[in-house]
């Protein structure tokens, strides 16, 4: 079947979902090195979890890291290994796979034993340096927003193109339902967030960031009916109704100076937006109300260093940062759990 290319008005996005950030993997081929022993991070750039479980992607060392989130021990640990080097910037757990994305490919690994299900990296396919991967019910989405910044869609089940969607400017992905969510942080002065369809995507509505009072418009995050967007170098966040993309509410956080945002979460009631502050690693806001719930700092006594590595399963907050390995917070007390490097 023929591709089909959509091409968009989007001005499109950031830095955002919940999935995000520097992992290197190398997708030739794999070897698993299963339990016991001791657990290995190299510099943890981005986490994903579900109840049971968690998978760091590591910035060095081309691998990938299985924790059993009960006890934090090594469940196994995933190398990769290629001709060339490939840096990863995205993973995303749907079902019984995770979908890893690198350099020019993006890679399904099978999560009961690690084994590499399939690499997807034909030319036609046109994955270059994807930023974010999303999988919204049987297809998968895949950011690339270094060179003609566009959406990849792939169906779930057998890793074929559905289609390529030109988003200019795009550095950050939402999807929800059947509308895309992307946001354009520059120029500053013309920063945007664009809805547009799934099904061939057209534009819906373009929404100016300084209309809602963001300086730019960064991460970003839907839940139900509600759609959070930070602003990239501000302690704000702008709550939008999806239905009409009118504001709702600005959040102002409690903060003095910098306060970046990195990568912004919806789970449950609750939003966890990481953040390069000096105040904290991560912020909980309640999602009713806009109320800061807590802040939970790292263990480590050493300055703070910004992380998008974050994930939330259940009641367990995970950070991890290049200092000090990941750490397991109690995400209903707010207590540090355990530190595992």
């Amino acid at each position: 079947m023929r591709r089909a290319r959509i091409s968009t008005t989007v001005r499109a996005l950031v830095c955002v979902m919940t999935v995000i950030v520097a992992s290197t993997f190398a997708l030739a081929s794999t070897s698993v090195v299963s339990a016991a022993g001791s657990v290995i991070f190299l510099n943890p750039g981005v986490i994903v979890a579900s109840p049971g479980r968690m998978w760091v992607g590591n910035n060095s060392g081309n691998s990938i890291t299985e924790i059993n989130s009960a006890n934090g021990d090594l469940v196994r640990y995933v190398t990769t290994r290629a001709e060339k080097s490939l840096r990863s910037d995205a993973m995303v757990v749907s079902g019984s796979h995770l979908w890893a994305a690198a350099k020019y490919s993006i890679g399904e690994f099978n999560l009961s034993n690690g084994s590499l299900v399939r690499v997807i990296d034909k030319t036609a396919d046109e994955i270059n340096a994807p930023d974010e991967v999303a999988v919204q019910g049987s297809h998968v989405w895949i950011l690339n927003s270094q060179t003609a910044p566009h959406l990849v869609e792939l169906n779930e089940s057998n890793g074929s193109l559905v289609k390529v969607v030109l988003v200019p400017n795009a550095h950050a992905f939402v999807v929800s339902g059947r509308h895309l969510w992307i946001a354009n942080p520059f120029p500053t002065s013309q920063s945007t967030i664009t809805e547009a369809k799934t099904s061939d995507g057209s534009v819906i509505r373009t929404i100016k960031a300084p209309v809602l009072g963001l300086k730019t418009a960064a991460a970003l995050v839907t839940s139900g009916d509600r759609l959070w967007v930070t602003s990239g170098d501000s302690h704000e966040i702008a709550e939008l109704n999806t239905e009409t993309g009118k504001l709702i509410r600005r959040i102002i956080l409690p903060f003095a100076g910098s306060a970046a945002s990195t990568t912004l979460i919806a789970s449950g009631s609750h939003l966890f937006m990481s953040t390069f502050s000096v105040h904290g690693v991560v912020v909980e806001v309640n999602q009713s109300n806009g109320a800061v719930v807590r802040i939970f700092k790292t263990s480590s006594s050493q300055a703070y260093q910004g992380s998008s590595a974050i994930a939330v399963a259940g009641n367990t907050l995970w950070v991890g940062s290049r200092k000090i390995g990941v750490d397991e917070f109690d995400v209903t007390t707010g207590a540090l759990i355990r530190n595992i490097k």
